[in-house]
């Protein structure tokens, strides 16, 4: 059974660092960097958030996303405005730049997890999520983590980067 693990864990670690290959070799020849992706698509789907909803939603610390949001401005990617409720507070847009750019990273990432899957049928795919919403679950039990908001463009669970960090 051990053995059996190891190969399926083996397994999924591989197909994470093809995934990150195939990220970084898309966005190199681009004003984007691999980490940005989330970033825009989390803010594509919740305009105007604010840096700690969007910490909170792509379950990194806040200082990581002060410095990405910065550099995405920088790029023309993203846009600041001051909250007009509380001029303390910055609301995030992405730019028609940031847009095209998310829809072509997406769709080429889309292309890859298709390329993937190309050779499952509907019964194995549907299988494969069952087994890895188990996984999750198990995982999530073990850490004492919720993430069941991870749905796609989302990550939305609040303070879910808190109770990450606290591990």
């Amino acid at each position: 059974m051990q053995n059996s693990i190891n190969e399926v864990s083996l397994n999924m670690q591989m197909i994470s660092v093809l995934h990150r290959i195939f990220i970084h070799h898309i966005t190199a020849d681009i004003d984007l960097f691999p980490g940005q992706l989330p970033i825009l698509e989390f803010i594509l789907a919740h305009p105007g958030c604010t840096q700690h909803e969007l910490a909170d939603g792509v379950l990194v610390s806040p200082p990581s996303v002060a410095l990405s949001t910065k550099r995405m401005q920088a790029s023309g990617l993203l846009k600041k405005t001051s909250d007009p409720d509380d001029q303390r507070r910055n609301r995030l847009y992405v730019t028609d730049h940031g847009r095209e750019l998310s829809r072509h990273c997406r769709s080429l990432v889309d292309a890859l997890d298709e390329q993937m899957l190309s050779d499952f049928n509907e019964d194995e795919l549907h299988t494969l999520h069952v087994m890895f919403a188990r996984m999750v679950k198990n995982l999530e039990q073990s850490l004492h983590v919720d993430l069941t908001c991870m749905q796609e463009n989302g990550r939305t669970r609040e303070n879910a980067a808190e109770r990450v960090s606290k591990l």
